[in-house]
C-alpha cells in the first residue's frame, strides 16, 4: 500500500511539472512553430511577462523600417470550414469562432495534434474568461451600468441609445446577448462564449494572428510598428518598425489608429471603447469623445503633465451647456464612491472592480483637464446667485428612478427547517398570506 502511495504521489507530482511546463514554454514553441511555418520573428525582439500580461520587447536597437514579424496566411486562424459562400458581416464573425471553438475543444481533448495551430491554441487556452464587460458576473455589469449612468436605459429608451446624460462606451455589456446569442446563434455554454469575445478581443474581424496579437496598444509617441493590410490575400502579414526601436522598448501596435481599423480612426473610437472590446483602460494618449461638443485628445507631456487637444470640429468656445454637462458627470462620478476596496458588492468580482475603478478615475481625470484647458472651475456654479425659486443640485442625490435590486431576500440566514423542529408538536394551521393575524 506504501507503494501504491509513493508511485501515485510521484505520478502526480510528475503531472503537475509537466503542466507547468507546458505553461511556461509555450511562447517558446509559438516563436519555433511561426518559424518552422515559414513565419520571421525578429531576433532582437522577445515575448515576456510585464505585470501578469504577455508583452513584446526589444532586445536590441532596430532600425526603422526594419522588419520584425512576418506571419504566413496558411498560419491565420480563419473561418476554416465555417466559410460561407456570400461571406458574413457582423460585430462578431461568427464563422471564425465556430472554428476557434473546434480548435479549443481538440486542445482541451488533448487532441492537440489534430490541429494545426498547436502551441497558439494553447496560449489562447490561459487567457482568463471574463475579461470583458459583456462576460462579467451579473452584479459587476450592474454596477458598471450605473457607474455609466446606463442602468435605467430599457426603461426610458428600449433601443438601448445612450441617453444625453450616459456615459459612454454605448451598449457596454452586450456582446454576448445581442451578437453572440442573436447574431450567431450561440449557446449558453460559458466555454464558447468566452471564444467568441477571444475574437472579438484579439482578431482583425474574421481572422485570428498569432504572435502579432500578443502586441500591446498605445498610440502617439509609443505606438513604433506598422503593417501591410492583414486582409491582403496576396502576400503575408508583415509588421515593421515604424521609427527607430531602442533596446527595452516595448513593442506597441494601435487597436483604433491601425492600416485596417477602419471608421475607429474617424469615428471618435476611443478610451470607452477600447475598454468595452478588450478589457483594459488604455494608457495615454487617450481619447475621449463624449457628446457632439465634448470630443478631445488627453496627451501626457514628458514632464508627466497632462494636455488636452479639442477635437470638435467647429472651431469656436465649448459650450456652457458642455460645460455644465462636464461638472455634472464629475460630480456624480465624486459620489459614486468606489475608494474602499474592503467593501466590494456582493457578487463583484476584484478584477471586475478594479478595472471599473481605473476607468472612473480615468474619466474623472479627463473632465477635470478638460475643463480646466477651458478656464472653467470643476464644480458647477448655476445655483450660485440664482434667483430661481429652486435649480438643480446635480447628481448628489438620487433621482428616485428605478433599478433592478440584486439583494436575493430569499436567502435563509439559517436552517429554519432545524431551528423550528420541535418534537411533541402537532401543525394545526398553516399561513396562507404574509398578512394573516
Amino acid at each position: 500500500m506504501k507503494l501504491f502511495l509513493s508511485l501515485l504521489l510521484v505520478a502526480s507530482c510528475a503531472s503537475l511539472v509537466s503542466a507547468s511546463s507546458s505553461r511556461d514554454d509555450v511562447v517558446p514553441r509559438l516563436i519555433q512553430w511561426l518559424k518552422e511555418g515559414g513565419g520571421m520573428f525578429h531576433d532582437g525582439l522577445e515575448i515576456r511577462k510585464e505585470g501578469g500580461f504577455f508583452g513584446m520587447f526589444a532586445t536590441k536597437d532596430i532600425p526603422e523600417d526594419e522588419l520584425l514579424l512576418v506571419v504566413q496566411r496558411h498560419q491565420l486562424l480563419t473561418e476554416g470550414p465555417y466559410a460561407a459562400d456570400e461571406g458574413f458581416d457582423g460585430t462578431i464573425w461568427c464563422p471564425t469562432v465556430y472554428n476557434l471553438i473546434d480548435e479549443l475543444k481538440l486542445q482541451k481533448e488533448g487532441k492537440d495534434a489534430d490541429s494545426k495551430y498547436g502551441p497558439y491554441i494553447e496560449y489562447l487556452l490561459q487567457q482568463d474568461e471574463g475579461q470583458l464587460p459583456s462576460h462579467w458576473s451579473e452584479p459587476g455589469q450592474q454596477i458598471f451600468l450605473e457607474l455609466l449612468a446606463q442602468d435605467n436605459n430599457i426603461e426610458h429608451n428600449p433601443t438601448g441609445a445612450l441617453r444625453k446624460d450616459d456615459l459612454r462606451p454605448s451598449e457596454p455589456v452586450d456582446y454576448i446577448v445581442d451578437d453572440w446569442k442573436l447574431g450567431c446563434q450561440g449557446s449558453d455554454d460559458l466555454f464558447e462564449q468566452h471564444a467568441a469575445l477571444l475574437l472579438l478581443q484579439r482578431g482583425w474581424d474574421e481572422l485570428m494572428i498569432p504572435v502579432y496579437d500578443m502586441m500591446s496598444h498605445r498610440n502617439g509617441k509609443w505606438l513604433n510598428t506598422k503593417s501591410n493590410s492583414v486582409h491582403n490575400q496576396e502576400e503575408p502579414v508583415m509588421v515593421r518598425a515604424a521609427t527607430a526601436i531602442k533596446k527595452g522598448d516595448e513593442i506597441y501596435t494601435s487597436y483604433n489608429l491601425c492600416t485596417d481599423c477602419g471608421n475607429r480612426a474617424t469615428s471618435g473610437y476611443g478610451t470607452p471603447e477600447i475598454l468595452r472590446d478588450f478589457g483594459f483602460v488604455e494608457n495615454y494618449p487617450q481619447r475621449w469623445f463624449l457628446t457632439k461638443a465634448v470630443k478631445f485628445d488627453l496627451n501626457q507631456n514628458d514632464d508627466g503633465s497632462l494636455e488636452v487637444v479639442w477635437k470638435t470640429k467647429k472651431k469656436k468656445k465649448t459650450s456652457v451647456k458642455s460645460i455644465v454637462w462636464m461638472q455634472h458627470q464629475l460630480e456624480r462620478l465624486r459620489y459614486f464612491s468606489m475608494d474602499d476596496d474592503d467593501v466590494i458588492p456582493m457578487g463583484v468580482l476584484p478584477k471586475e472592480w478594479n478595472v471599473m475603478k481605473q476607468y472612473r478615475s480615468a474619466v474623472m481625470i479627463a473632465l477635470t483637464e478638460a475643463l480646466k484647458s477651458l478656464g472653467a472651475p470643476a464644480e458647477s456654479e448655476e445655483c450660485s446667485g440664482s434667483n430661481e425659486k429652486s435649480c438643480a443640485i446635480a447628481y448628489r442625490y438620487d433621482d428616485l428612478t428605478f433599478r433592478p435590486d440584486l439583494v436575493d431576500y430569499n436567502v435563509d440566514t439559517c436552517d429554519t427547517s432545524i431551528s423550528l423542529n420541535f418534537e411533541n408538536f402537532t401543525k394545526i394551521d398553516k399561513p396562507s398570506s404574509l398578512y394573516q393575524t
